[in-house]
């Protein structure tokens, strides 16, 4: 039972990470290469939790640039992926009427 609670909270941290990380950059980051990367990181993430706040806001805003870095969309011209088709409708092969 401790091992469903343990996961339960995971999966929700990780979901709340990804909305607040990843969110305001939509177009720009990959939410499927962050979560990755959140799982990856998980043991560090654990370990920076029981840190003071200034510590944590420091950790976070190291993940962030990180995510920067690694987590980049791979813009996709022959299908362009559902942001790429919402910011820029002219993109769907067919005409809505």
């Amino acid at each position: 039972m401790t091992r469903l609670w343990i996961r339960l909270c995971a999966a929700i941290l990780q979901h709340w990470l990804i909305v607040i990380i990843g969110w305001t950059e939509a177009t720009a980051i990959s939410f499927a290469k962050l979560a990755s990367l959140i799982t990856k990181m998980a043991a560090e993430i654990a370990s920076h939790l029981n840190t003071s706040s200034a510590q944590l806001v420091d950790f976070f805003n190291r993940l962030i640039s990180r995510v920067r870095r690694r987590c980049q969309r791979t813009k996709r011209k022959a299908k362009p992926g559902t942001i790429e088709l919402l910011a820029n409708p002219d993109l769907l092969e067919y005409c809505l009427t």
